[in-house]
């Protein structure tokens, strides 16, 4: 900023110089009005330069948080922690990514009327979830990449880390590359530091 500010400073200086050159000694009428008009320019310019660099410059926004999801296999199914907060959600989407076939399979839950919804296995809704979308019944979780799940804001987690560490984490759960396996407890910590949220934080 002190830099900007220096800018105009040496612009006045200069035009000064220049009404000087234009108005002493013997000049044509012309030429005095074209040194003067070059001198206004050189000092409105860059003053206009600073004037929009302090209007548009300001606190600079804060990032977006970073939004997770805590994914484990569990036989042929998957264990999701979800974190706080989805049970007054509405719909919790579970949207796969097939690695051969141009359809991507989804589960849709309605957990209005679900209390507990921090943890929850794909192959058994919690209590008072209702299946408005159901997987189709030739689902394979093997021929799945990806699963991305969504409430009130989206996150997802590749499954190959998810299928190959799951039996060495017990207890984790795979929160992609930034986190990678992690408890609840832990996850919460994380949650508590303000930069990272759950897919159901509002």
């Amino acid at each position: 900023m002190t830099s900007a500010l220096l800018v105009p400073v040496v612009a006045l200086l200069v035009a000064a110089g220049l009404v000087v050159l234009a108005w002493t000694g013997e000049r044509p009428r012309a030429l005095r009005w074209v040194l003067t008009f070059v001198a206004a320019v050189v000092v409105l310019a860059p003053v206009a330069v600073v004037a929009i660099f302090v209007l548009t410059s300001g606190e600079p926004e804060n990032p977006p948080a970073e939004t997770i999801v805590g994914v484990r296999s569990d036989d042929d199914s998957l264990e999701v922690w979800l974190g706080p907060g989805c049970a007054d959600a509405g719909d919790v989407t579970f949207r796969f990514d097939a690695k051969a076939s141009p359809d991507d399979p989804e589960l849709v839950w309605d957990v209005s009327a679900t209390e507990n919804l921090e943890s929850v296995r794909l192959a058994e809704p919690p209590t008072g979830a209702v299946v408005t979308t159901p997987l189709p019944d030739d689902f394979d979780l093997a021929d799945q990449q990806a699963v991305t799940v969504q409430a009130r804001s989206t996150a997802g987690v590749w499954l190959e880390p998810v299928v190959q560490g799951t039996a060495a984490h017990p207890g984790e759960y795979w929160f992609g590359e930034n986190h990678r396996w992690l408890t609840p407890e832990a996850a919460e910590k994380v949650l508590a530091k303000g930069d990272v949220r759950t897919i159901c934080s509002a």
